[in-house]
């Protein structure tokens, strides 16, 4: 669904914080992700909380403008689970001014991402809440939490090689599929500028 669907359902409907609309996997490649779209009166920024089944495992996210219009990423999703979301929005001086949740639950994965994180020991806590991995001949491009449990994945593989992050929560995705040969490995001669919601910006 593109950004202007989007900004015409706005228009059509009244999304307001009590009834805002959230779309699960908006893209069609990122299962474990959504959209979350609505109005408010004020400007306002909006934070919100993945509530992880252990709570060294929440998911926090804060906007970065004060907006009126809001078009707010959701990362960090638990596959076959009812997701808690705590929504919150703030004022000037990052104060909550109004609060709600949201259960958002979200089917099964491909089985392969269930066994693909094994946890053996855990020394400390993680200085970033997932850790990604991204490559490989097979390879996928998913996250897990100190858990072991994985919060984020594109459904699409990139060659072999993996995506290549750029800033502003964006990456290089190879196209695996359109290739230039090469005497070793063919290299791919398509990238997609693709943000984490899988919405590809240029190609």
């Amino acid at each position: 669904i593109s950004h202007i669907t989007h900004f015409f359902r706005m228009k059509k409907y009244d999304f307001g914080f009590e009834t805002m609309l959230v779309i699960r996997n908006p893209y069609g490649r990122t299962p474990l992700s959504g959209l979350i779209l609505f109005h408010t009166k004020e400007m306002c920024y909006v934070a919100y909380t993945v509530k992880g089944k252990t709570r060294d495992c929440d998911f926090d996210f804060v906007s970065e403008e004060m907006k009126r219009q809001h078009r707010i990423p959701l990362m960090g999703l638990y596959a076959e689970y009812g997701n808690r979301v705590e929504i919150r929005l703030l004022n000037e001086r990052k104060e909550t001014v109004a609060r709600k949740q949201v259960i958002i639950p979200v089917g099964k994965i491909p089985k392969k991402f269930t066994d693909m994180v094994k946890p053996v020991q855990r020394a400390e806590d993680s200085a970033v809440p997932f850790v990604m991995v991204t490559g490989g001949i097979n390879g996928s491009t998913y996250a897990y939490d100190q858990n072991g449990d994985i919060r984020y994945y594109l459904s699409r593989m990139p060659k072999q090689y993996g995506i290549y992050p750029m800033p502003d929560g964006r990456f290089l995705f190879p196209e695996r599929n359109i290739n230039r040969p090469t005497y070793i490995n063919p290299h791919a001669n398509v990238m997609y500028d693709m943000d984490l919601l899988g919405r590809v910006r240029e190609t």
